[in-house]
């Protein structure tokens, strides 16, 4: 019985260290929106909201990623602080050159670094530095819910039908 065990631990280590190693591409980043870190304010919060997405990046003008601006940064940096979003450039309110990972990074290290820093959104580079991504720290968790679901689905309908029978 000794052996049994030693092989189950060494499956479910394998199994930690496959789950380990999958890439920040297989976190299916979504399409950011990108714009020059010289538009205005206003420029960037309208493409925000045409594209209904809550957060923008912003490159300079050799297309290099040079920051990050959100629906938050808009709401305490120029609403709470009355900075006109028409004549302000954007690059006053981004957070310039954030943290990035690269798309063959470790997913859970990119989750980590997220959560570890507060972050919702986090850009994805590829192997040349070019912007290919943006993870959204929300899409993530419902992704996962979603996988889990569909693992426990028939678990998770009776446990929902014990708990709403247990709470009458």
């Amino acid at each position: 019985t000794m052996a049994k065990l030693d092989d189950s631990k060494l499956t479910k280590s394998k199994a930690n260290t496959a789950a380990d190693s999958r890439p920040v591409s297989k976190l299916r980043p979504k399409k950011p929106i990108t714009l020059n870190d010289n538009a205005s304010i206003f420029e960037v919060a309208l493409a925000m909201t045409t594209s209904r997405v809550d957060a923008a990046l912003l490159l300079s003008g050799d297309g290099a990623l040079s920051g990050i601006v959100t629906d938050n940064d808009v709401c305490r940096r120029v609403i709470a602080k009355s900075v006109d979003p028409e004549y302000t450039p954007v690059s006053w309110i981004m957070t310039a050159q954030p943290k990035c990972v690269c798309s063959d990074d470790s997913a859970l290290d990119a989750l980590e670094m997220m959560v570890d820093n507060h972050f919702r959104h986090l850009p994805v580079l590829d192997a040349s530095g070019a912007v290919v991504g943006l993870l959204d720290i929300a899409k993530c968790l419902y992704d996962t819910i979603s996988v889990l679901e569909k693992v426990h689905g028939d678990d998770s309908a009776a446990m929902q039908t014990d708990a709403a029978g247990a709470t009458m």
